[in-house]
């Protein structure tokens, strides 16, 4: 009997060990992980424009426009190769730390992929000096919802591609197109108001929202034209 209590005390040791390292790397992980919350990150954005990174806020301020990454035009709407000239222009390394976006008053423009692929960012202010919006800008992102102020009148396409928490979005009140792929796989999206300057919505631009019950048109409607699969694979 007692040989056997003796190789159950051998067995306890170890296993004690194993609970104790673990403990210690879970404090560790999580430490680590409040100190890059909790620090400031800052960086620059081309000539005018700075950012920081502060509590999971991103806050993005200055006066002009965006630097935008290089790319290179692929076969599918949307499709693009992005690569960065200079990484310190962008917050890429920190895009599970985002929570929300804050763009302040000065902005003029928001650079094709410059959010994409936040996919714990929740919520982003654009303000009213945004003229456009570049080609995936949100694409892959956790927006819950977005409202795109009137000062906006030009969007590229695949904008909001692949926002798979999307549930709201107000478009501007001068919109004249909805471009290509524009909401395509927002599966969470439930209903669009469409403005009545609307004129042509691209191809593909609703297709695979799943969710999607209802659309409204505002007003007298000046729509022309609807693209091939606009809404394929709509509820």
């Amino acid at each position: 009997m007692s040989c056997n209590l003796k190789k159950k005390e051998k067995m306890i040791i170890p296993l004690k060990n194993i609970v104790l390292f673990s403990i210690i790397c879970i404090l560790f992980l999580f430490n680590y992980k409040t100190e890059i919350n909790a620090k400031t990150i800052t960086g620059k954005n081309g000539k005018n424009l700075t950012w920081k990174i502060e509590d999971g806020v991103l806050t993005l301020s200055g006066k002009g426009a965006m630097k935008g990454c290089g790319h290179k035009k692929m076969k599918w709407y949307g499709e693009f190769d992005c690569y960065y000239e200079n990484k310190k222009d962008w917050w890429e390394d920190y895009q599970y730390e985002i929570k929300s976006v804050v763009i302040e008053e000065g902005v003029t423009n928001i650079a094709p992929h410059a959010f994409s692929q936040l996919p714990n960012a929740k919520t982003i202010i654009i303000p009213s000096s945004v003229k456009a919006i570049g080609h995936q800008a949100f694409e892959g992102s956790g927006f819950q919802k977005i409202v795109i102020p009137d000062s906006v009148t030009f969007i590229e396409e695949a904008a909001f591609i692949c926002c798979y928490d999307l549930e709201n979005v107000q478009l501007p009140s001068n919109m004249k197109a909805i471009p290509d792929a524009m909401f395509g796989t927002c599966r969470s999206l439930k209903e669009i108001r469409i403005p009545q300057t609307v004129k042509s919505i691209g191809e593909c631009a609703f297709t695979y929202c799943k969710n999607l019950e209802k659309v409204n048109w505002e007003g007298k409607s000046k729509l022309q034209k609807i693209g091939r699969e606009a809404f394929a694979v709509c509820n």
